[in-house]
């Protein structure tokens, strides 16, 4: 029994050793990987070429070949090669709206069973016309992939992350500084410098421990040379964690109503001035409810904000005073924003509508 296994265990061994033999391939490259160097996009789609040598006993051919993108296509010979006959690869990147370094692949396959893999590189210089639709913000000696960051809403305890890609336009190596004016927002670059037509990929990393429940704002400041600082807007708006408030809660959590939804204010006419109404906070949980931000783009509302936290079962009136003054004629539809630490409705949303005649 012994020794039937043995031999199992050693052609299964032979048969391992069969594919990694035939996976190589029996062929010699003269030259395989291809760099294109420093390309201008304007002078359209450039070629190169990789070579190998038929090193076997057998006559083989060339059965597949696989770019590994859109970007570039391939040309082979169909005739097969006999021992010692030489094979070229060609291969053709179209650099068409695709500014800055690349690194793709081309994959070969042979009658033989093997499989060979040719690196293709490069850098293009990009056109105005492509780095002002990839990369449409100007800073200095690079060009941004963004006009402006929002990170949209984000839940304290969480890091969340963004990216802003930076082409470089100076025709030497530029070492870039950035700087954020806002507090917890690290910024962190792929690579410290860069040449003509490289990318810098900035990570943003939001870390939100000390901000305040609401909208946060920014920008992200970049200069290159010693010259003046370009602003790329930056915003956020800070959630309670439902979790965090969960655990906290220990199975005695708020629960939030507000009435009426929507707060309607009717048909005002011209010289109205301030009117006011209330809405009815009821916490019909079972743990205490906190209102931690009442928040109106509007400077025409004001609202009462509460002085406590709304106990279980309880509810409170506030005043929401509207200053018709302050909107034009028609109909206007203003949002206001309760932040809470209801786990389920930790952002509420109640629109205020109003006619102005």
């Amino acid at each position: 029994m012994r020794k039937n296994r043995v031999v199992r265990v050693g052609a299964v061994a032979l048969l391992l050793t069969s594919g990694v033999l035939m996976s190589r391939g029996n062929v010699k490259w003269l030259e395989r990987d291809y760099d294109f160097g420093l390309m201008k996009e304007i002078a359209g789609p450039k070629t190169g070429r990789s070579r190998f040598v038929n090193m076997g006993p057998d006559t083989i051919s060339i059965f597949n070949v696989r770019p590994s993108c859109g970007c570039t296509s391939a040309e082979w010979p169909e005739e097969a090669l006999a021992p010692g006959d030489t094979a070229t690869v060609r291969y053709t990147y179209d650099p068409d709206m695709r500014p800055g370094k690349f690194d793709k692949s081309v994959k070969v396959q042979l009658s033989d069973g093997s499989r060979h893999v040719i690196r293709i590189t490069g850098n293009v210089l990009g056109t105005p016309e492509s780095l002002s639709t990839l990369y449409p913000l100007e800073a200095g000696s690079l060009r941004l992939s963004e006009v402006k960051v929002d990170m949209g809403e984000v839940v304290k305890g969480h890091n969340p992350i963004a990216f802003v890609n930076a082409y470089c336009l100076s025709g030497d190596s530029v070492v870039p500084e950035v700087k954020t004016t806002v507090k917890g927002l690290r910024v962190t670059p792929s690579v410290p410098k860069a040449g003509p037509g490289d990318l810098i990929t900035y990570t943003l990393e939001y870390s939100m421990r000390d901000a305040q429940y609401g909208p946060v704002e920014g920008e992200i400041l970049f200069s290159t040379g010693g010259g003046e600082a370009t602003g790329l807007p930056w915003k956020a708006f800070v959630l309670p964690n439902p979790d965090l408030l969960v655990a906290a809660g220990q199975g005695k959590n708020p629960y939030c109503e507000v009435r009426p939804d929507p707060i309607d204010f009717g048909v005002q006419t011209e010289g109205a001035g301030k009117i006011t109404t209330e809405i009815t906070v009821t916490n019909t949980g079972k743990g205490p409810l906190e209102i931690y931000r009442i928040l109106c783009d509007s400077p025409a509302v004001e609202v009462q904000t509460p002085s406590k936290p709304v106990k279980a079962g309880k509810n409170v009136k506030l005043k929401v005073t509207l200053d018709t003054g302050q909107l034009a004629e028609g109909p206007a539809r203003i949002p206001l924003t309760l932040i809470t630490s209801d786990p389920l409705h930790t952002r509420i949303i109640l629109p205020i509508s109003v006619y102005r005649q």
